[in-house]
């Protein structure tokens, strides 16, 4: 297995338990969507109910052909893939008319996967009523009274909290997938027993904010530039630039969520004198703006 594609069992294991303790503290359905295989090879795999949207609601559309095909056209094949393309949370409603907070789960651009909070009913929304969601399934051959009775069961919520959960999940997945890099990059440190790549990534955890250079960090650990960088990018799977930068960027995603200092003091405090230049890093790993990234990502009061 590629360990740049598979989630190493801790940081699996805690997005897992993570998972359902949102759907415990919410009241709302989870479901993820696996569409790298992240999670396989996982010791302890991801068990059924958070792979699929398991209500009672759900489970009543998919009793036909034509409610499975539905169901698969509006997850995967608009759902999933406007999540690819986003980059970010979205609103997202199902073909049936229910709501959802549609997560996609990316590492720098590549699309992992995408977690589903959700389905639930928007409070004050015409879409809301069940005649609306009738129409919507009228083709599907799906009994229309137990539906009705299905619906009455589902979680009735404000846009705004579903907003919330949505970007709080969105919040734990970056950080499960930061963890999982550091812990694939640790692995292969161990595996290959790479003295000087350690002791390069702790030069830049300390100094990341200073204008380190290869050759400088080459220096450090008594190799020439030529020849460490070939041995980091071996060991990492990185240039060296690229891991400080993801060091700085993972620095400055903390600092706007955990602060109200400005983007051009964040810039700063990260290392780059140009704030320009460092928006165009940011949105680059993380595929928004400094400013996107605080708004969708700090929840309201």
């Amino acid at each position: 297995m590629d360990r740049q594609t598979s989630f190493n069992p801790s940081p699996l294991r805690l997005f897992k338990d993570f998972l359902r303790s949102v759907q415990d503290l919410a009241g709302l359905p989870i479901c993820v969507h696996d569409v790298a295989g992240f999670t396989r090879g996982e010791a302890e795999p991801m068990e059924e109910a958070l792979c699929i949207h398991y209500s009672e609601f759900c489970q009543i559309v998919k009793t036909s052909p034509k409610g499975i095909d539905a169901c698969i056209h509006s997850d995967a094949k608009i759902a999933d893939a406007k999540a690819g393309r986003l980059g970010r949370p979205f609103l997202h409603q199902c073909h049936a008319g229910l709501t959802e907070m549609v997560v996609p789960i990316m590492r720098d651009e590549q699309h992992l996967g995408t977690i589903f909070c959700g389905q639930a009913v928007i409070r004050n929304s015409r879409e809301s009523r069940f005649r609306t969601i009738a129409r919507n399934v009228a083709d599907l051959d799906v009994d229309i009274e137990k539906l009705r009775l299905a619906f009455r069961k589902v979680p009735k919520i404000s846009k705004r909290k579903l907003e919330n959960a949505g970007n709080l999940l969105s919040i734990a997945a970056n950080y499960i997938v930061d963890a999982n890099r550091k812990m694939a990059i640790q692995r292969a440190i161990e595996e290959e027993q790479n003295r000087p790549v350690a002791l390069v990534m702790q030069l830049i955890d300390i100094r990341f904010r200073e204008d380190l250079t290869l050759g400088e960090v080459a220096e450090h650990v008594g190799l020439s530039p030529s020849y460490f960088s070939r041995l980091f990018r071996r060991t990492t799977g990185m240039t060296f630039v690229e891991f400080l930068t993801m060091r700085r960027i993972e620095e400055a995603r903390n600092l706007l969520l955990t602060t109200s200092m400005k983007v051009i003091d964040i810039a700063y405090h990260v290392g780059y004198a140009d704030q320009s230049y460092f928006n165009k890093k940011f949105r680059e790993l993380v595929g928004l703006t400094p400013l996107e990234f605080r708004r969708q990502n700090t929840t309201s009061k």
